[in-house]
């Protein structure tokens, strides 16, 4: 069974794959069928293919989506029997035959002038996700994208599934690709570089900040912890934490250089691993697939390395201004 990611909550899932639920009004407007479609009732033999043919056919115009007869609302149901007059058995509208639905789609599709869902279709919603992705929408972003796409160009709209098996493949894919790139141009000196930020800090700052040589003896702190903290103080010591962060993530950013450009990793990609490992303890790194854990260091050295600049200089910007006022 596959598994899929989070995009839309149970009770989401089950409005978007469920009919529309009509007022009057709209109940009137919609199971009125055009004039091709009551000769194409009319000429039915059975009362129960009139009923599923008017109700999938005024569910359709409202949603351009396909609704299986056993999601049916009873007020539909009972409202279309009572304008037509039809007599239908419950248990034969549940059960009613697949090839005959598939028939009526397709009649319906051919007259309403809508595009069917078709494999092609399927194919460029992977790419037009494959490029979000990239982007690292968010998985209901990439959803209502798709979707949206699909209405503007008239096209038919599949169930849930569909789309979350295109928008989970896009993300495994871009990842594959990632992680493929990591794993090929990695040398042993590249991963025993980010291998050290993982590794106890050996840079004895804790007395510095207040903590007891015979307390700091018995304190393991890793280094990337460390190198996780950026100051926003303009106070000397916190600058000089920052500039020599900064000098860290400097010499991997340029051992790394020609990884990283190979990745060619967008910003949002970059943010979105960043976050992840600054907000993972070091025991639940490790615990990941190895060239997972080099991309996600990779992406954090990146980050830091630009925000640490960006906060450098916001730092001496404000002393200045502050010895100016």
């Amino acid at each position: 069974m596959t598994t899929y990611l989070n995009i839309l909550s149970s009770n989401e899932i089950k409005l978007f794959d469920s009919p529309p639920e009509f007022n009057s009004y709209q109940r009137i407007i919609n199971f009125s069928p055009a004039k091709w479609a009551d000769s194409l009732i009319n000429e039915m033999k059975t009362d129960e293919n009139k009923l599923i043919f008017c109700l999938l056919l005024g569910y359709f115009k409202f949603t351009k989506k396909f609704y299986t007869p056993a999601k049916f609302h009873k007020k539909d149901i009972v409202y279309v029997s009572s304008k037509f007059n039809l007599k239908v058995d419950n248990e034969k509208i549940e059960k009613f035959k697949r090839y005959t639905l598939a028939r009526y789609y397709k009649i319906i599709l051919e007259n309403t002038g809508i595009r069917p869902f078709t494999k092609n279709i399927k194919q460029e919603m992977f790419l037009e996700a494959k490029q979000l992705v990239r982007k690292m929408y968010k998985p209901k972003n990439i959803f209502v994208s798709l979707l949206q796409g699909l209405i503007t160009k008239n096209t038919e709209i599949p169930n849930y599934n569909i789309f979350a098996d295109i928008i989970t493949a896009s993300f495994n894919d871009y990842e594959k690709e990632l992680l493929s790139i990591t794993d090929e141009k990695l040398t042993l000196v590249d991963k025993n570089l980010l291998d050290k930020l993982l590794q106890i800090d050996d840079k004895d700052d804790m007395k510095e900040n207040g903590v007891s040589s015979s307390k700091a003896s018995k304190i393991k702190r890793y280094k990337i912890t460390r190198l996780k903290k950026i100051n926003y103080s303009t106070r000397p010591n916190k600058i000089k934490e920052n500039t020599a962060n900064m000098l860290v993530f400097k010499d991997l950013f340029y051992l790394l250089s020609g990884v990283i450009n190979d990745l060619n990793l967008s910003n949002e990609t970059i943010k979105y691993y960043a976050y992840w490992t600054s907000k993972t303890d070091v025991f639940t790194i490790n615990r990941k697939e190895e060239r997972k854990i080099y991309l996600a260091l990779i992406c954090f050295l990146i980050h830091q390395y630009f925000t640490l600049q960006d906060t450098l200089v916001d730092s001496l910007s404000n002393s200045v201004s502050t010895i100016i006022n």
